[in-house]
């Protein structure tokens, strides 16, 4: 997570008292949600971040008048004198501009707007500042520091975790193929074992098939990747609806705006797209939202909105856990093997995947005295976690999905040990080689565990685990082989090295990566004491990955070329899914 130091309407208007619902009543929730949706997706924009800033200040600004104008700039040169390197001039950031839709969405109202006035963008961008303070504010309440017990080993890990959270979600983003990779595999699964709730599902938005639903979400998709560089608002994300457009399906997207509601971020998530009554057209309001629904609406929603579901009460959270137990297990059989196998290709020397043998990895690469273990965890990370943060309860949940279960039955960092040891014993059946390489010098081992859900990028997560995994590690194995410390990591930063033509030397190179920056972070936080490097030496593999590293997507048609060999790695077929459920 990136920290930026952001003038709200304290900043800028010191002496003035105001509040939000009198800084927006000459302006309609229509026009300030559709500008909050403009602005959020530019965000999304294929261009430097300060480039980006640069024409969305000149976008809202370009009409204030020079007073205000001036008022504005000066303010701004303060507030940088004041907070020095921390304000660099950027302003419109997502989770303010979600939080001003949010606001817009619960208390909806129609105002007569005649003329397109300066002054509504004025009022706009006061608005917004004010959003910034409250937003600010709430964070600050997330946690009380002076109750924080820094002799607690655990301190770091309750500043990281529960006040984190909400904003944690903010950051994440979308990977269109990944999405369509997993519903791909669901919608299979589904129509072999669950045919009649599949065909429930489909039929409720006037479906056949698992292709049309698919086809549906691929055109919003479109529409979110729909980027015009010559234009002021280069990706202002309008759904075109012509007569062969399903409106069903795109209604059951679409938030339904109150005027004294309690829409919260969850209900975005699952309607992500609003009809703007002025325009009459339907727009997306966040693009990454709307490309993560490709999976997510069908997993929760063919079990919750179909005959899934049992009707007592009693039976429906025991229903609910065996249908994600096998979701997750079709996602690990059917996406860790093509992503690993594209990504190793002809650059390794082993490649291995589970066979049900005792304690062998989900996946296993190994590249002369250099071995990658997998583990491949494919939770789902509890909504009421999210929502409402406690520090103990998401403690047990990790240990319950990573260190030992509430069976005691070991997982994931005890997985890697048990492979660890077998590998320091002589290794495994299918890679014989390993004892004699082993008998000439040490191997290097790279621990990795992947995961789907972005929640499992949480600051902190990836020391707390690797902490408990270095204790496990009993201390004759630095005799044999090097251990580099374990590594979470999302399935979908591997595939993305897969679809930006990297190998297995990238993701070796990204791991030494990702440790170096940490541990430099770690020992200039002792001395700095700043916010950046504490931030910086908890962070997550993912957010480096895809803040710092990653390369430029790839050419598109090149995309969808591994998006169909995917497909045939898995044994799936664009064609099947296409078939009527009957």
């Amino acid at each position: 997570m990136r920290t930026s130091t952001i003038p709200g309407f304290r900043e800028i208007f010191p002496n003035e008292q105001a509040n939000y619902t009198d800084l927006v009543c000459e302006l309609s929730s229509d026009t300030i949600i559709k500008l909050c949706a403009a602005l959020n997706s530019e965000l999304t924009c294929p261009e430097p971040r300060w480039e980006i800033q640069a024409r969305l200040n000149f976008i809202v600004i370009q009409r204030f008048s020079n007073v205000q104008r001036s008022l504005i700039f000066r303010s701004f040169g303060r507030f940088k004198e004041k907070s020095g390197d921390g304000f660099q001039g950027m302003i419109f950031f997502r989770r303010y501009l979600v939080a001003m839709l949010l606001k817009e969405l619960n208390n909806y109202r129609v105002v007569e707007q005649r003329d397109d006035k300066p002054s509504h963008e004025y009022a706009f961008f006061r608005a917004y500042l004010k959003i910034i303070d409250e937003v600010n504010d709430g964070d600050h309440a997330d946690i009380d520091f002076k109750q924080l017990d820094k002799t607690d080993p655990l301190w770091v890990f309750r500043l990281c975790w529960p006040p984190m959270l909400r904003q944690f979600e903010l950051n994440e983003r979308g990977n269109m193929i990944f999405e369509m990779l997993k519903s791909a595999c669901l919608m299979d699964f589904a129509s072999k074992n669950f045919r009649e709730p599949l065909k429930e599902y489909l039929s409720s938005f006037g479906f056949s098939s698992p292709g049309n639903l698919m086809g549906s979400f691929n055109a919003i998709y479109r529409a979110t990747e729909l980027y015009d560089p010559n234009a002021i608002l280069k990706k202002y994300t309008l759904i075109s609806i012509n007569a062969d457009t399903n409106t069903k399906h795109l209604e059951a997207q679409t938030i339904t705006p109150q005027s004294n509601g309690k829409l919260r971020f969850g209900d975005l998530k699952k309607c992500p797209v609003f009809f703007s009554p002025q325009r009459q057209k339907h727009i997306v309001l966040d693009n990454y939202l709307a490309q993560r629904k490709v999976f997510r609406a069908p997993y929760f929603e063919l079990f919750h909105k179909t005959s899934l579901k049992p009707q007592e009460k009693a039976s429906q959270d025991g229903a609910y856990i065996r249908y994600s137990q096998q979701v997750a297990d079709v996602l690990e059989k059917h996406c860790l093997k093509p992503i690993l196998t594209l990504l190793a290709q002809q650059y390794c020397d082993v490649m291995h995947f589970d066979d049900g043998s005792d304690s062998v990895p989900d996946g296993y690469v190994r590249v002369g005295r250099k071995i990658f273990l997998f583990e491949y965890k494919a939770y789902f990370f509890p909504e009421k976690l999210s929502q409402k943060p406690n520090f103990e309860e998401l403690k047990a949940y990790f240990d319950s999905r990573f260190i030992t279960n509430e069976k005691g039955k070991e997982k994931g960092i005890h997985q890697l040990r048990k492979q660890i040891s077998l590998i320091c014993e002589g290794g495994f059946g299918f890679d014989r080689e390993v004892k004699s390489l082993q008998e000439n010098g040490s191997l290097i081992i790279y621990p990795i565990i992947t995961y789907n859900d972005f929640y499992f990028g949480l600051n902190g997560l990836n020391v707390y685990l690797n902490n408990e995994f270095m204790r496990s590690l009993p201390e004759q194995y630095a005799d044999k082989l090097r251990i580099v410390p374990v590594v979470l990591m999302n399935l979908e930063s591997i595939l993305d090295m897969v679809l930006t033509g990297q190998g297995v030397a990238g993701l070796e190179q990204h791991i030494h990566r990702f440790l170096r920056l940490a541990s430099q972070a770690q020992e200039a936080m002792q001395v700095t004491g700043s916010l950046n490097d504490f931030l910086l030496a908890y962070s997550s593999f993912d957010e480096l990955y895809n803040w710092q590293f990653a390369p430029r997507p790839g050419d598109l048609k090149e995309t969808q070329e591994i998006f169909q060999t995917l497909l045939e790695l898995t044994g799936l077929s664009l064609d099947e899914l296409e078939e009527p459920i009957d």
